[in-house]
């Protein structure tokens, strides 16, 4: 699809064709790994790229996958090209173009296995699969494809129902203003009436690349409405049952960028949701990969306004399912919900006491980490870090906010070799980007990123999810945390307990670089490794890295002979700072 969406820049489609047709098509090569999904292991909530130098491959275009039904298939667009395998005696069969001739791509199964959509040319052909064979593929007649306008991305649901992009009711040209999607019932074996969606998606913008789930109850699609992240964004809408769509969600950073989004495709167990993104997105040769990520991204709780005319914060299949309006988070939803011909204006309300933010019960600050708990299990919500006294160069972030996010466990490690118990804790690492989850089931956590600053302090608020983010009174009070000084690993040791006392503002030997240095040697009663890790991660050392190394222990020591903190920031923008390796 992205031949489709991108054609606006660039002033002939002749020049694109060439480029295309230069792309290294037929590039996998070796044995394809057994297991569903070529035994990749499973992503989270952030894409990873998919099947590295199985599908995706640096220097090609891939822009688009799809499985079967049964998983026994899969099929990717390469440039111009399919490339096909499927499962034969539970092992994987090499990667083959030759079924579907050199100018197919754009691969879509029909939910029984039985055929595979393609695109060539700006036309839709169908091939089918009978007695272990792939037939010759056959373009679909008219209204499906009409000549003096394009056909792209076609996909069918189980009753047989073909969707597809086109920019039929335009000049005929290439802008994704003339794009829209259209569907068309399976009738007799034909499609004789193909129809464009409604105004609900695509209103005065375009529209192109969907995905529908095989039961039609929603769509995920492309289009450049001014809301997005910069050029075509995924949105999600949710079938109403009567032919027309709910209000459709941008799906957010998280899966969208600036780059073109194209290929939507969720696998048919439900669990991943796959596209494609471009490393650039100005000229169709640019390299792309296959993402995945799981499919909750979709899913994220929302405020939803029920028939009753009440609003609550549920999953929108639920809130679809309930014939409930899905609307953005902390939006406003109207609509006739109960029925009386007049539309109701429900809208969620957070007067509900916000929700509370404790300091961990290990109370000791930490040179690289704030230690806080949410209270409030059972309850979805965000954390908020506001970066409000940072010291020295880091001073430039001062005023800043950033989301926790992503809890994990992480098991310390010394820098000696010696046996010692591996101490766990929940690390979190600040985004950008809001994070809504159940926090308070989470338990005590510890905050870490280049935002966290030995000597600075911060103040931590929660929120529930649904509330306006720009409305201060939904927030939970401020919780003050701070992280210890440069250098200052710890207070005073009470041999009889075996225990430290929090660090005590003063970076001194009899205490700080000692215990330091029983960390590192993997000494009875030595201190937290969250207290002692000091140094991060070269070049610029923005990361901690979760081991007690001599770096820290020398560290330790220059604080003592009084040098500065000798970090400095990596961007002057908090959300411009590179991630942490590692986790």
């Amino acid at each position: 699809m992205w031949l489709v969406v991108s054609m606006n820049r660039m002033a002939r489609a002749g020049a694109v064709l060439v480029m295309l047709a230069l792309l290294p098509v037929g590039a996998v090569v070796g044995q394809i790994p057994d297991g569903p999904y070529f035994g990749q292991a499973p992503p989270g909530m952030t894409p990873e790229i998919f099947a590295a130098d199985i599908v995706s491959f640096s220097n090609r275009r891939e822009d688009r996958i799809a499985f079967s039904a049964d998983g026994q298939q899969c099929a990717v667009g390469v440039g111009f090209s399919t490339e096909y395998t499927r499962q034969e005696g539970g092992h994987w069969l090499p990667w083959d173009s030759t079924p579907f001739g050199s100018f197919a791509r754009e691969p879509y199964f029909s939910p029984d296995g039985t055929r595979l959509f393609l695109v060539n040319a700006s036309r839709i052909f169908v091939s089918d699969f009978d007695l272990g064979v792939w037939s010759t593929p056959v373009g679909l007649p008219a209204p499906v494809n009409v000549i003096g306008a394009g056909q792209w991305v076609p996909m069918t649901t189980s009753d047989g129902t073909l969707y597809f992009a086109s920019s039929r009711d335009g000049s005929g040209g290439w802008a994704p203003t003339d794009l829209g999607i259209y569907r068309a019932a399976l009738v007799g074996g034909v499609y004789p009436v193909v129809e464009r969606l409604g105004s609900e998606i695509h209103g005065t913008y375009g529209a192109a690349d969907p995905f529908v789930a095989p039961d039609g109850s929603y769509m995920v699609f492309g289009s450049d409405r001014p809301q997005g992240s910069g050029d075509m964004d995924f949105y999600l809408t949710f079938s109403r049952g009567d032919g027309s769509w709910s209000e459709p969600r941008n799906l957010g950073p998280v899966v969208n960028s600036p780059a073109i989004e194209f290929g939507p495709f969720v696998s048919p167990d439900g669990n991943y949701f796959f596209f494609s993104r471009p490393a650039g997105f100005e000229s169709p040769s640019d390299p792309a990969d296959i993402l995945w990520v799981d499919s909750l991204v979709l899913f994220e709780p929302q405020a939803c306004c029920l028939p009753n005319n009440s609003c609550q914060i549920l999953d929108p299949r639920v809130c679809a399912d309930g014939g409930g309006e899905p609307g953005g988070v902390g939006t406003m939803c109207l609509g006739d919900g109960n029925g009386d011909g007049a539309d109701d204006f429900c809208v969620l309300l957070c007067e509900v006491d916000p929700p509370l933010m404790e300091p961990a019960p290990e109370t000791a600050e930490k040179n690289r980490f704030l230690s806080l708990v949410a209270t409030n299990p059972g309850m979805q919500t965000a954390l908020r870090v506001t970066l409000s006294d940072l010291p020295g160069a880091y001073a430039i972030w001062n005023g800043g906010t950033l989301w926790v996010t992503e809890p994990r466990d992480v098991t310390e490690q010394s820098g000696s070799d010696a046996a010692e118990p591996a101490p766990a804790f929940q690390a979190a690492f600040l985004s950008c980007e809001q994070d809504c989850r159940d926090w308070g089931a989470v338990g005590a956590l510890d905050v870490y990123g280049e935002a966290i600053v030995p000597g600075a302090q911060y103040h931590v608020q929660a929120i529930e999810c649904g509330c306006d983010p720009l409305d201060e009174a939904s927030y939970s009070a401020p919780l003050p945390v701070a992280a210890s000084r440069y250098g200052d690993v710890v207070g005073q040791f009470d041999g009889a307990a075996c225990s430290w006392t929090p660090s005590n503002g003063v970076v001194g030997i009899p205490f700080d670089t000692v215990s330091d240095m029983d960390k590192f040697r993997n000494a009875a009663c030595a201190p937290r490794k969250a207290r002692a890790d000091i140094v991060g991660v070269p070049p610029n050392q923005r990361c901690i890295d979760f081991k007690i190394t001599v770096a820290d222990y020398v560290a330790t020591l220059d604080a003592f002979r009084g040098l500065a903190y000798p970090f400095s920031p990596s961007a002057a923008d908090p959300c411009d700072a590179l991630p942490c390796p590692g986790l």
